[in-house]
């Protein structure tokens, strides 16, 4: 999994525990059964993983126009992801921090997904279908567009201050299939609307092929070492028998 400034810097888990407090991605796939998570020991089958958690925050030395989101003027320490070096699975880019969560779902090969549903919990959401609850019972869903993005608005009580944790959770709610998920979601106190995106891909399960056999010369050298070492210890078999037979 990667982390992402807004600016497209790769930042490590201790950034963003820093500037956003807990959050967590739940790395065991839920499973409902009669509305309670069940979480397997060990996942080896398909189901979405966390890829990416990618920032959306305003920058006021820039004004309200980022550089890294294909604008001019920004300071030259600042260059991140351009509009031309962002990867296909980047969040659809704003020209500030938009007040609302976009999870993003993308394929193996890195290309968006359409239709997928993203489930976003919060506190007091209405009830989801219990073939949605994969890790709350509570919330709504969004279907992804054709750039593989769904939005959920966030308002006043979204807003936290760290040490505490921000309300929301997503996930991606595809009955039947497990899904990683991401807590502590919410817009920072004192900031416009300073949050954490987050990129789902699709994990098919599949088993890494496995390596090809060494080319026919090696294999050669080979089959003549083991000839070699072979011959060495009939050779010395040999003398230690007539080593050891009587005089």
């Amino acid at each position: 999994m990667m982390i992402y400034d807004a600016l497209g810097n790769l930042k490590t888990p201790d950034w963003l525990v820093a500037k956003y407090g807990q959050v967590t991605v739940h790395s065991t796939p839920g499973y409902t059964s009669e509305a309670s998570p069940v979480a397997p020991a060990e996942w080896t089958g398909p189901g979405w993983r966390v890829f990416a958690l990618v920032e959306d925050a305003d920058y006021p030395s820039e004004g309200t126009c980022r550089a890294a989101r294909g604008c001019p003027a920004a300071p030259a320490e600042r260059t991140g992801h351009t509009a031309a070096a962002r990867p296909p699975w980047w969040p659809k880019p704003l020209p500030d921090a938009a007040a609302a969560i976009v999870v993003k779902t993308i394929s193996e090969a890195g290309e968006p997904l359409v239709g997928a549903p993203v489930a976003r919990y919060w506190p007091d959401a209405p009830v989801l279908p219990p073939d949605r609850q994969h890790w709350q019972e509570r919330g709504v869903i969004g279907y992804t567009n054709v750039d593989g993005d769904t939005g959920f608005g966030m308002g006043e009580g979204d807003y936290y201050s760290p040490p505490n944790v921000a309300p929301s959770w997503v996930w991606v709610a595809q009955p039947s299939m497990p899904s990683e998920a991401v807590s502590g979601l919410g817009m920072l106190a004192g900031t416009n609307h300073d949050h954490i995106n987050v990129v789902f891909r699709w994990d098919s399960g599949a088993q890494p092929p496995p390596p090809p056999p060494p080319p026919a010369d090696e294999l050669v050298a080979i089959a003549r070492t083991i000839c070699a070492l072979l011959i060495s210890i009939d050779d010395t078999a040999k003398r230690i028998y007539e080593e050891l037979q009587p005089v």
